[in-house]
């Protein structure tokens, strides 16, 4: 998984939430910030306990709102909803399996709120993935976060797009690198350090660092990156080195 797809389906699951949406929906993106979607299933609880934060965000009806919290109440409804953002317009279709004829009259208005709400939802988490691709390595556009050259040798470091292999976090971490991007401007990485050989740019060999490395605007190489990781690829080079000089002695011998 992708950092980026990783923090979006985050962000949507927090917009979700703060509009009392439940936790049955899922958030589902692509890895280049191409689809978006926010689908799942509605029971007659949720939608019970979903239309008093509707109603205080859409202005349902008082009136309204008793009826549809009573036929919730009453009547075992169950809803889907699947909602998508495709080239920054938002499509979203609400439907139920069975609806009481004596009750039709509320039906209209308990898709329109629903849609309404998540058309929202879909439109901010849209406009804020955009952000997220951004920081979370779009931004350089192929280009290196650093690099260092010696004699014959250059370091660079890399956006690599895969979470680095023993990271798992937990909700609070990345509720931690979200509020990084949208509070601080901060890039929020998976790096890989990579040694190239000068003559012929060949590349020696590479180091994905342990964590997801955050780095605030303005903050220099060395606030961020662990030196003992480039004393390990050095390591690592020495000994390709030594590999080669041992593989064409024979050549001067």
């Amino acid at each position: 998984m992708t950092l980026y797809s990783l923090l979006t389906a985050a962000h949507g699951r927090q917009l979700l939430n703060a509009q009392g949406w439940p936790a049955t929906l899922n958030v589902q993106t692509g890895d280049c910030g191409d689809r978006l979607e926010i689908s799942g299933v509605l029971s007659h609880q949720a939608l019970s306990d979903l239309l008093p934060a509707l109603a205080s965000c859409h202005g349902i009806d008082a009136a309204v709102l008793r009826g549809l919290q009573l036929l919730c109440d009453i009547y075992p409804l169950q809803g889907t909803v699947c909602g998508t953002v495709c080239g920054g317009k938002p499509a979203v279709r609400v439907s139920f399996e069975s609806f009481p004829d004596d009750r039709m009259m509320f039906r209209q208005p308990l898709c329109e709120v629903l849609q309404a709400s998540l058309t929202a939802c879909l439109t901010r988490l849209d406009a804020d993935a955009e952000t997220i691709l951004r920081l979370t390595g779009a931004g350089y556009e192929g280009a290196n976060i650093f690099e260092r050259e010696t004699r014959h040798f250059v370091v660079v470091g890399e956006v690599w797009d895969a979470l680095p292999e023993d990271v798992q976090p937990d909700e609070a971490l990345i509720a931690a690198w979200l509020h990084e991007i949208f509070c601080h401007g901060s890039t929020v990485l998976s790096v890989g350090l990579v040694v190239f050989q000068l003559y012929g740019m060949v590349r020696m060999a590479e180091l994905p660092l342990e964590e997801v490395i955050i780095i605030r605007p303005g903050m220099p190489v060395r606030r961020w990156l662990p030196h003992q990781k480039l004393a390990q690829l050095a390591d690592r080079v020495r000994r390709q080195v030594d590999h080669a000089r041992e593989i064409t002695a024979s050549f001067t011998s």
